[in-house]
């Protein structure tokens, strides 16, 4: 493992961290949507592993994932009625087509009081600096994949047009976390 490794984990595990606050000690059903691997040297899962319960939700199949239950996309949530106590996508918004639409389908399958808890890149001063270079040295995997590049107001604008926005955390000073309450 690289040192680039090691730091690209850090700053996986410190987003976990601060994540598992949010939700709180207890078990809650929990739904991780995009529980794939953050970066090459994670597996798939990681973020469910370190909470230690709830499923996972991706676009792709991950082998050696029994916490991926669903293979679907964000956008279109194959759960029928709300069952979950918290939601999480955690650095996925910025990927999808239609980030509003993936929000209305977290609020639908949330329970009544459920919260979400979403990460995204804030696209901060620092973050237009750091992620070119990090994507050209070490990130190409997630090259040309951002398809929504907001700033942490514009974040916050569309998350408000669905959601109660609770606690508000940045990380780095590139990654904004934020509590979404139904």
């Amino acid at each position: 493992m690289t040192i680039m490794d090691k730091l690209r984990e850090f700053y996986h595990y410190s987003r976990y961290k601060t994540v598992k606050k949010m939700i709180g000690s207890k078990k809650v059903k929990l739904l991780d949507i995009g529980c794939g691997s953050p970066c090459d040297s994670m597996k798939p899962c990681s973020f469910l592993r370190f909470m230690g319960f709830g499923i996972g939700l991706d676009v792709v199949k991950h082998k050696n994932c029994p916490e991926q239950k669903y293979r679907a996309s964000a956008e279109n949530i194959p759960i029928k009625k709300p069952v979950f106590d918290v939601v999480t996508a955690l650095e996925i918004i910025e990927h999808v087509n239609k980030p509003e639409k993936v929000l209305k389908e977290i609020k639908r399958i949330l329970k009544r009081n459920g919260k979400a808890i979403v990460s995204t890149p804030n696209n901060s001063f620092l973050w237009r600096i750091i992620w070119p270079v990090w994507q050209s040295l070490f990130g190409g995997m997630w090259k040309h994949t951002h398809k929504a590049e907001f700033n942490t107001g514009q974040w916050l604008a569309l998350y408000a047009k669905h959601f109660k926005i609770g606690h508000i955390k940045t990380l780095w000073g590139i990654n904004l976390i934020v509590e979404l309450k139904k």
